[in-house]
């Protein structure tokens, strides 16, 4: 709890303490010892499917090609390792449903790192108390 006791002295006017309050939050999985069965499992909403050395709740998209040139099909990889993406395949279901993580890309938190807000706390009686509480 932080306690904020500003004091200014105006006898003609009402006076208002101003200041930014910013906020930074980052957390990291650095440990979880159960392995979804699927790629399909850590692209779900509303599951918790964590991976070590990305934060708890994360977006992630699938390597892809591109598009197939004569049907319009997205061409996505399969059996990779490491950075290695694999064959290309036009299976989304085999791509899916593959136990092979190579394929997720780690594209940023859910939640957002840095949040702030601008506040006036107006002075009454040349005195003024602001309450702060962090969890």
């Amino acid at each position: 709890m932080d306690f904020y006791f500003p004091y200014k002295q105006y006898l003609w006017r009402l006076p208002v303490e101003q200041y930014p309050a910013v906020q930074l939050c980052r957390d990291k999985v650095t440990k979880y010892d159960q392995v979804q069965a699927a790629v399909a499992n850590y692209l779900e909403l509303g599951t918790l499917s964590p991976l070590v050395g990305h934060p708890l709740y994360s977006v992630y998209a699938l390597r892809w090609e591109g598009l197939d040139h004569q049907t319009g099909d997205p061409k996505g990889f399969l059996n990779g390792t490491g950075q290695t993406p694999g064959q290309v395949t036009e299976n989304y279901d085999s791509v899916l449903f593959s136990p092979d993580l190579s394929n997720l890309i780690y594209k940023g938190p859910v939640s957002p790192t840095y949040f702030g807000s601008w506040r006036k706390q107006p002075i009454l009686a040349a005195m003024g108390v602001v309450l702060q509480y962090r969890l």
